[in-house]
């Protein structure tokens, strides 16, 4: 009797080239899919804000509107100039240090001022709804 070793010899198997392709293809695939699904998450994300903007518009819509009818009602009982609004024109000259410049009470003046900001309102809403439908046919 021997005390020698037996040797196996074990040979790996190399996957045939077809094997090879299809594993490279799968990886790129892999990478292409995981890049639209991306791309897609980026443009929701930006169709989110888009949404919350939309939303945050039309909350200061409504709040100029409310602000409008009182005044109306001030303009009604005769007043000239109101206490309950002001719009005040200052310069910030640190966090919290503001120099007023003036302030403006007059009801027709601020009427006219928040509908002109209502104006913008609605074209700053028309142009967000016309981005959030596109591309969506």
């Amino acid at each position: 009797m021997s005390n020698e070793k037996k040797e196996v010899a074990k040979t790996a198997t190399l996957p045939k080239k077809a094997e090879l392709k299809n594993e490279s293809a799968q990886t790129a695939n892999a990478q292409s899919v995981t890049e639209i699904l991306e791309a897609q998450l980026k443009e929701i994300q930006r169709k989110k804000k888009l949404a919350d903007n939309r939303v945050f518009f039309i909350e200061k819509k409504k709040e100029l509107k409310d602000c409008v009818n009182a005044l109306n009602d001030e303009i009604a009982s005769g007043s000239f100039t109101t206490d309950r609004f002001v719009l005040k024109f200052g310069r910030r000259n640190s966090y919290r240090d503001d120099e007023q410049i003036f302030t403006i009470s007059n009801t027709d003046v601020l009427i006219k001022f928040i509908l002109s900001l209502k104006e913008e309102i609605d074209m700053a809403v028309s142009k967000i709804e016309k981005e959030l439908l596109a591309n969506l046919t």
